[in-house]
């Protein structure tokens, strides 16, 4: 997926995942049975990094909608 330009965070819970979505344009979606939907709203950022702060890892979005 990276080759395409897609990111997968494995772990959130529901309040980062509404934080990534208003950060990113995106709408949450409950599947992705039907990937073709054009009415679905996919978010976007220009960059994602993976970063530490202190001891923990934190996921850092530039350049979003």
């Amino acid at each position: 997926m990276s080759d395409k330009g897609v990111m997968v965070i494995e772990h959130a819970d529901f309040d980062g995942i509404e934080r990534l979505a208003a950060s990113t344009g995106a709408e949450i979606l409950s599947t992705f049975d039907h990937p073709q939907r054009k009415d679905e709203v996919l978010g976007e950022c220009k960059l994602i990094e993976e970063i530490m702060i202190g001891e923990d890892k934190v996921i850092h979005l530039q350049g979003c909608k």
